[in-house]
């Protein structure tokens, strides 16, 4: 599923006695990670190697559901009640896909300045190599 959800992707379970009707939106737990996936290679068919923090980031709720009630003063419409119920499971999907999204951006963050550190000692340790080597040629060259 991608994130632009349709009513026929969605299970729907009327119930006209109590005038309620419920949408849910299964199979939601990957959403984000193929998301960030198809955008980070711009569709390419690449592999995607990732921590297991931020994996786990990136994990959604397996389903979303939205709820529709007839008040006693209104006249049942089922289709209307769908429509409501499927925004109200809509709305849920993506305040938790949005949710997680900036939370897996800050760990993604969190992840580059980590190897930008990583890096920076690795460059300190070879200028400091390099300089000890220059500074050896200089001492045997008697300068």
């Amino acid at each position: 599923m991608n994130i632009n959800i349709k009513m026929s992707d969605c299970d729907f379970y009327v119930n006209k006695d109590k005038k309620t009707v419920v949408c849910v939106i299964p199979c939601c737990e990957d959403d984000l990670y193929y998301f960030v996936r198809e955008r980070w290679y711009d569709g390419a068919k690449v592999g995607f190697d990732m921590s297991d923090k931020l994996t786990e980031r990136m994990t959604m709720p397996t389903s979303f559901m939205g709820k529709a009630v007839c008040s006693d003063e209104d006249e049942w419409d089922e289709e209307f009640g769908r429509e409501i119920a499927f925004y109200r499971a809509k709305e849920k999907y993506y305040r938790s896909f949005f949710k997680r999204a900036r939370e897996f951006m800050l760990a993604a963050d969190h992840e580059m300045e980590r190897l930008c550190d990583d890096l920076n000692a690795i460059g300190d340790k070879i200028t400091n190599k390099l300089q000890h080597m220059e500074d050896h040629i200089k001492e045997r060259a008697g300068e």
